[in-house]
């Protein structure tokens, strides 16, 4: 019989959670129709707001999907740019489109929705360790974190592991 801990690590399973966001980010990328092949300027941006809400419906499966607004959605597109290809994102971005480099606005897309599918996969799994957590009693807490050092202690560093990972001040 598996322990809590073997049941809880095996329902956060990198392999699961991505394949299941794999499939997610694809069919967000499929079923996106952006209008031009390599839009410029205000048209681009206006094409990147309006992934950042596709994305984000087919990435945390909304039913019913959110609506486009432009004027939320602008902060948000503008924000994952520079979150993906730095300060400059949104300019840097645009020129990959306008010249088609490195597989143009297909793959800025793409990027971004990764670049998302990340963030949401890190929420998730802290979401799941944290209701996992607090849902133990304090002895079961103890144990877990025994059972922890003793299966996988080795991958973690020594200081980590010395006086079951409790620091004193």
């Amino acid at each position: 019989m598996n322990s809590l801990l073997d049941q809880f690590l095996d329902s956060i399973a990198p392999e699961r959670i991505l394949d299941t966001m794999d499939r997610r980010v694809d069919a967000a990328l499929n079923s996106f129709t952006p209008g031009t092949a390599a839009p410029e300027g205000s048209k681009f941006f206006e094409v990147v707001c309006r992934f950042a809400c596709h994305i984000e419906n087919h990435l945390l499966c909304l039913d019913p999907p959110f609506a486009y607004d432009p004027d939320l959605h602008l902060g948000r597109g503008h924000r994952l740019l520079e979150a993906v290809y730095g300060k400059d994102g949104v300019m840097v971005a645009n020129d990959l489109s306008r010249t088609g480099v490195d597989g143009g606005l297909r793959e800025i897309l793409r990027t971004l929705a990764e670049h998302q599918a990340a963030t949401y996969i890190d929420n998730e799994i802290e979401a799941r360790v944290s209701a996992f957590w607090y849902q133990l009693t304090v002895v079961e807490q103890g144990e877990t974190v025994d059972e922890y050092l003793d299966k996988y202690g080795h991958l973690l560093p020594r200081e980590r592991c010395e006086s079951n990972g409790i620091r004193t001040m």
